[in-house]
């Protein structure tokens, strides 16, 4: 099936490219393994001198999903990446084009990025957010600038380079959420990024959502 979610790595050196999971960008010669537990999903994979392991859950109290991504450099030198998270927002009726009606920003107090669709009555208060730990350095709520003219999922244009995402973010563009981090991993090393994607029934509830998992303790 298409990803309507996914996490992008870039190498900044040599301009590798590729995603947490084996879809929608697939390393070859890469081996995929999928493991599940009770109430959580891991997904790991080795490519271009990075062991990529994301572990999924979804909280039995709130109304998120997390998604801890752990890279650790085994090459032998180190390792300047990019980590973009990207979503499209599922924020109207099934089948329904929701392009007219979605309305994303990035949040004052949080960092995170929200969107809404007061045009539903049923959800037109509620507020949905990404967030990546509060580590977000850009963000996009646009998709047709994210993925380029003719671009895909599988090779957006945001990805062609490591550079700030657009920033455009408001009414009237073909909405996405994006998020963009940039780590530097020493030879040897590992770090943690956690991608929370989210609802809520306020503004209010949104932030203190976004803060509560900034600080959890995943494991």
């Amino acid at each position: 099936d298409p990803s309507h979610e996914v996490i992008y790595i870039r190498d900044d050196a040599t301009a590798d490219m590729w995603s947490v999971a084996a879809n929608p960008v697939r390393v070859r010669g890469a081996a995929y393994e999928v493991r599940h537990g009770k109430g959580y999903s891991v997904f790991t994979h080795t490519a271009h001198g990075i062991d990529v392991e994301s572990t999924t859950c979804v909280p039995s109290q709130d109304t998120v999903k997390l998604t801890r991504v752990t890279l650790r450099n085994r090459s032998d030198r180190p390792r300047s990446l990019t980590l973009t998270a990207y979503v499209e927002w599922a924020l109207a009726p099934n089948g329904a084009i929701a392009a007219p009606y979605i309305v994303t920003s990035v949040d004052g107090k949080t960092g995170a990025l929200f969107a809404r669709n007061a045009w539903r009555a049923e959800f037109g208060e509620r507020v949905a957010f990404v967030d990546l730990g509060g580590l977000q350095q850009s963000a996009s709520g646009n998709r047709s600038t994210f993925l380029g003219i003719g671009g895909t999922i599988a090779a957006p244009a945001a990805l062609r380079n490591s550079g700030s995402l657009d920033g455009c973010t408001g009414a009237a563009f073909d909405p996405c959420g994006a998020l963009r981090t940039h780590l530097t991993l020493a030879a040897g090393y590992e770090c943690d990024v956690l991608f929370v994607l989210g609802d809520a029934e306020s503004t209010e509830r949104a932030q203190a959502l976004v803060a509560s998992y900034r600080s959890v303790d995943f494991d």
